[in-house]
């Protein structure tokens, strides 16, 4: 009986601490509901999701791969991401507490990332917009945790697969969303589906991890299917109408062409499936999408309209950093501070904008001439410093992969190897230093590697498979600490 009593006397101090939180929390959403029902809604949804962040990390992982295609959804004018992140956080904290994350290999990354984060906050010091500033770094936090949630949940190749079959999904029902919207008339700029060009990014991003999907599953209809989801996803590209979009589509259609095949399909027959099935896909809708699409790269090339409001964006961004080119603007100041910039620029053509866009101001649209316009040439540096570490860990990955045998992780680091360029070669026109896409590009990063020895440290104690030395010869997998130029560890 004395060893019992304890337990209970636990379970009864639980139990009551519970039912206080579950009081405490009804309360405070009957307070919000007579206010702000939407919030109240939300906030009850995050406090029943909490007990699930703590005992299921890996639930809210899926969840924020869904928030990064879906951020167009809003709950009392917030975004689903903003709701997720709390969560996110719980979750990170969950997991660490079970096993802290060795990200032994993302010195750099997490050094460029620190600096690039630091050098923003510091900008609170000499920002020409306080409130520019303090709202982009809350969006630069929420990129952060987005990052920390991939780079510590993603633990395994199981973990990378569901966020892969996620994504596939996703992009899956928003390239219908996307279709069926053009084929029913609906403006680009007055879809639902969130922003056109971000859209098409996201999608073009999305293929080369189906081709992988559908590469590799062992299933014929299966892998039919997923190529036909390929198709339809490359198809949605177009129906958006976003020239950057059909741009970077050709960037990364041409890199898939054009890369040896092992390295993204499992067979030269699988790769030639996919551009069949792709060529296929865009012979059906490039007659349909593609006088609307052709008509809107003509515009942008007519002399009087040449970039549109993007070359006048650009202009006033180069004016900008002219004037302030030691340290910039301010990190998000740009936006709020346009007219200003725009007006005393020359050249410059005030009657391409709707009065709404001069009062609540535009961001460049060049995530690399923003980075350089408020942070200066130290923060474009870290910008890219960053960016080019995370893409150099993806091929760093994928080249252990293969010495170790693992072709399904050199595939996955080959894919987003090319979703990152396709992203970075998109951001010349889009506004992406906090996209949620890109910072989880990076929290994969740092988590890949960790991903491949893992899988290799369970195989080495499990069943002794054998693994191809880079000789050529065969060795046993727990060898591979005795051969530092094929062990994980020191393989780069």
């Amino acid at each position: 009986m004395t060893a019992i009593q304890p337990r209970l006397a636990r379970r009864q101090t639980q139990g009551t601490g519970f039912m206080l939180l579950a009081a405490t929390i009804g309360v405070v959403v009957g307070i919000l509901s007579a206010k702000d029902p939407p919030i109240a809604v939300a906030v009850c949804l995050v406090a029943v999701a909490a007990p699930a962040a703590i005992l299921k990390p890996k639930l809210v992982l899926y969840g924020l791969t869904v928030t990064v295609f879906t951020e167009f959804l809003t709950v009392g004018g917030v975004t689903v991401g903003r709701f997720a992140v709390p969560l996110a956080l719980v979750a990170v904290i969950a997991e660490l507490g079970q096993a802290p994350a060795r990200l032994r290999e993302g010195g750099l990354i997490l050094a460029f990332a620190a600096a690039y984060t630091l050098l923003a906050v510091a900008s609170l010091f000499w920002t020409r917009s306080s409130i520019g500033t303090v709202t982009q770094l809350g969006s630069l936090g929420i990129a952060l945790v987005y990052a920390a949630a991939f780079a510590v949940l993603v633990r395994s190749e199981r973990d990378l697969r569901i966020v892969f079959w996620i994504i596939t999904a996703c992009a899956l029902v928003l390239g219908l969303y996307w279709i069926g919207s053009f084929a029913l008339g609906v403006a680009r700029s007055a879809n639902s589906a969130g922003d056109p060009n971000f859209f098409a990014a996201d999608q073009v991003v999305a293929l080369p991890i189906i081709l992988v999907l559908g590469s590799w599953t062992k299933s014929n209809g299966l892998r039919a299917l997923l190529m036909l989801v390929a198709a339809v996803v490359a198809a949605s590209v177009v129906a958006s109408l976003s020239r950057g979009g059909a741009l970077t589509l050709a960037v990364g259609g041409l890199l898939v062409v054009l890369l040896p095949g092992p390295m993204l399909f499992r067979t030269r027959a699988r790769k030639a499936t996919f551009i069949f099935v792709a060529a296929v896909g865009l012979a059906l809708i490039i007659p349909v999408a593609g006088p609307a699409l052709n008509q809107r790269f003509k515009k942008g090339l007519e002399t009087s309209q040449v970039g549109g409001r993007r070359a006048d964006l650009w202009l006033g961004a180069a004016s900008a950093y002219a004037r302030n080119p030691v340290l910039g603007i301010g990190y998000g100041a740009f936006k709020p501070t346009m007219f200003h910039w725009l007006i005393s620029t020359p050249g410059v053509r005030l009657n391409l904008f709707s009065p709404g866009s001069l009062r609540s101001g535009q961001p460049v649209h060049n995530d690399y001439l923003e980075s350089l316009t408020e942070l200066g040439p130290l923060g474009l540096f870290f910008f890219l410093g960053m960016i080019w570490t995370t893409g150099l860990s993806f091929v760093r990955t994928a080249r252990r992969a293969k010495r170790l045998g693992d072709q399904f992780i050199r595939a996955a680091s080959t894919a987003l190897v090319i979703g990152l360029v396709t992203f970075v070669a998109g951001s010349f026109f889009l506004p992406t230093e906090t996209s949620r896409t890109l910072w989880v590009f990076v929290g994969l990063s740092l988590a890949l590697p960790e991903v491949l020895l893992a899988q290799h440290d369970a195989t080495a104690t499990g069943g002794r498979p054998r693994v191809p030395d880079v000789s050529g010869r065969r060795l046993d997998a727990p060898m591979l600490r005795l051969a530092p130029h094929v062990g994980p560890a020191s393989a780069s």
